[in-house]
């Protein structure tokens, strides 16, 4: 789901929260996933694309979060699950 169809679930006892990665860190994971880069004709072209269409959604969920007034969760290169979800219960017990 994005943002806005969330906020038209009109549900007062239940939060939201919007992950959105760096994008350094997007583009350092897509160069880094080899067996989604095997077999691409053109292995530049399809890392541009895809993170062309990556970071286009990553800053939609994040300008349309905050424009609902959303909380969103920036999340840093190299964060491991353990870190991410410590940081998602504190930034939702912050709200």
């Amino acid at each position: 789901m994005q943002p806005e169809q969330v906020a038209e679930l009109n549900l007062p006892r239940v939060q939201s929260l919007w992950l959105v990665v760096n994008e350094t860190a997007l583009e350092c994971r897509i160069r880094n996933a080899k067996g989604f880069l095997q077999g691409a004709s053109d292995v530049e072209k399809l890392i541009q694309q895809f993170l062309g269409r990556t970071i286009w959604f990553n800053r939609h969920i994040r300008q349309t979060a905050i424009e609902l007034g959303m909380p969103i969760l920036e999340l840093p290169a190299g964060v491991t699950l353990d870190e991410v979800t410590t940081l998602a219960v504190t930034a939702l017990q912050d709200n």
